[in-house]
């Protein structure tokens, strides 16, 4: 199991500081946005023009409050201590939508974790270390299916 940042499994709403309905113009969402990267980035246009036409849609925005509502209520910490699958996870050491702290929480309770941090990272790293990311992922992968490391061949898990 892979989790990147590990969206959706935080214990509060990264949306908490608005108050419903959430604020849907333009602008708000793109502050929102531009705050998970670590630095300037062209994907937050992009992101937030897609999230903002989204929330145009009255159903779309019901299910986005009810998804924000339910993440209030549900500690994942609760239930990470029985995931007994091989679990790696990534985080920005710039995140602070789910801050690195966070991360070695859900490692401390993942019997079976490996944490990467990856740095000059906020909360995209697909986006802002797409290369870092891939090399991380390629590793977790390649020695899952053959115990070793490609960086570190004489190495086990």
């Amino acid at each position: 199991m892979i989790l990147v940042s590990c969206s959706g499994l935080q214990e509060t709403s990264s949306f908490e500081e608005f108050d419903y309905p959430i604020s849907l113009d333009l602008d708000t969402i793109s502050k929102k946005v531009r705050g998970a990267f670590y630095t300037e980035h062209p994907e937050v246009t992009t992101t937030s023009r897609e999230i903002h036409k989204t929330v145009q849609n009255l159903p779309n925005r019901l299910s986005l409050a009810t998804l924000l509502q339910s993440s209030k209520h549900s500690l994942v910490s609760s239930f990470l201590y029985k995931i007994n699958l091989r679990v790696l996870l990534v985080w920005g050491v710039q995140d602070k939508i789910n801050q690195p702290e966070r991360a070695l929480h859900f490692h401390d309770l993942l019997p079976n974790s490996e944490l990467k941090f990856i740095n000059e990272c906020g909360h995209m790293p697909m986006f802002e270390q797409p290369d870092e990311l891939n090399s991380v992922l390629a590793d977790f992968l390649h020695s899952s299916f053959t115990g070793k490391s490609m960086f570190n061949p004489k190495s086990g898990n």
